[in-house]
């Protein structure tokens, strides 16, 4: 499935009228719960699929913090690890009180989309370095970083 389950979710429950997707999606989670499956694990909305969303958005958080820039994934940890102290401390909590987004900048709307998640957020650098190399590691060999782009680079930390 191309959408996210919870970006379907969310635009049935704010009333948009579901699509070939959304319908799909639905008919298979009913189904798999007429055969005894908890609703929420049959939609796939339960707290794994609140964890594969959550890490989904705090790798793309890097990837807008990493920008172009040349950055060691234990580095790019490091930065990501205070935006979301200093995010879940001050523009969550805005976003709390005024639901407000207009001055939240791409590292900031991932965040947020994390924290919806359901999951809960780390801001652990070692937890998020592993999303980080996680998702390096699922990349073909020749789009890894590295000179030649078969080796990887030896700028992360082992």
């Amino acid at each position: 499935m191309s959408r996210d389950v919870f970006e379907i979710a969310e635009s049935i429950a704010a009333g948009q009228p579901p699509d070939s997707v959304a319908l799909e999606w639905l008919a298979s989670g009913l189904r798999k719960w007429r055969r005894g499956v908890p609703l929420e694990a049959a939609l796939g909305l339960n707290h794994a699929g609140r964890m594969r969303r959550r890490n989904i958005e705090l790798i793309a958080a890097a990837e807008a913090l990493r920008g172009a820039r040349d950055i060691s994934g234990w580095d790019l940890a490091g930065e990501l690890s205070m935006r979301v102290k200093r995010f879940t401390s001050g523009k969550l909590a805005r976003y709390y009180r005024t639901g407000d987004v207009s001055t939240f900048d791409d590292v900031e709307r991932r965040l947020l989309a994390a924290a919806l998640s359901g999951a809960p957020t780390t801001s652990s650098k070692k937890n998020l370095y592993r999303f980080i190399k996680r998702d390096k590691d699922s990349l073909p060999l020749s789009q890894q970083p590295g000179e030649d782009g078969i080796t990887p680079t030896t700028k992360d930390k082992t």
